[in-house]
């Protein structure tokens, strides 16, 4: 379940873990330190007691446009969140720390230049952020930004994020080579989602 802004939160994550697959979140969807410590907190609790989990992940704007970036990473460390998703900024600091006690850091890339740039610095995979992603999308469409990168880098995961909301739209990604979809949108409309019925319908 991908992070989407001012949408995903504290439940959605839950609901994600609970049917076995990864939630994530952006930390910016919590500006107050302490609501975005409780938050990773009760995460960390629900993951502990929850029967074959899946897991959760945040996302992190890296870039210095986010003022919140160096506060969010330290909390983040402190709760040992086992999944980073880096956007925008350089992921170097995130992908030391998170290393430091066995996290992995995957980095939302549009490019095979990006890409290498974060593969050189450590990152443990890679999404491929195409054409029709939410957010910050990339001008290359999954079919051509999938196979570059496998390619490229045969022995990192690559997940594809954009336009991806039915069975048959993931099945043609893996297709391609990637191991797994970013899905956001279809999230949209579950129950759990804090957002209104008419966002929902739309």
């Amino acid at each position: 379940m991908a992070p989407m802004f001012l949408v995903s939160d504290e439940n959605m994550v839950k609901a994600a873990v609970k049917n076995r697959i990864i939630g994530t979140f952006p930390t910016l969807n919590y500006r107050k330190t302490a609501n975005l410590d409780a938050v990773l907190g009760n995460l960390n609790q629900f993951l502990k007691n929850t029967e074959n989990p899946g897991t959760y992940g945040v996302n992190l704007i890296t870039q210095k446009s986010n003022p919140y970036y160096k506060t969010h990473l330290k909390i983040c460390v402190e709760n040992k969140v086992p999944l980073y998703i880096t956007s925008l900024g350089n992921p170097k600091e995130v992908i030391e720390k998170a290393h430091s006690y066995g996290a992995k850091v995957f980095c939302d890339v549009t490019n095979l230049k990006h890409a290498k740039k974060v593969v050189g610095l450590g990152a443990d995979g890679l999404i491929a952020v195409g054409q029709g992603a939410g957010g910050h999308a990339g001008p290359e469409p999954l079919q051509i930004l999938i196979p570059m990168l496998k390619q490229n880098f045969p022995d990192i995961p690559v997940i594809a994020g954009g336009g991806i909301s039915t069975g048959n739209a993931l099945h043609s990604v893996l297709i391609l080579g990637a191991a797994g979809a970013s899905v956001g949108t279809s999230f949209i409309a579950t129950e759990e989602a804090p957002v209104s019925a008419d966002y929902k319908n739309a």
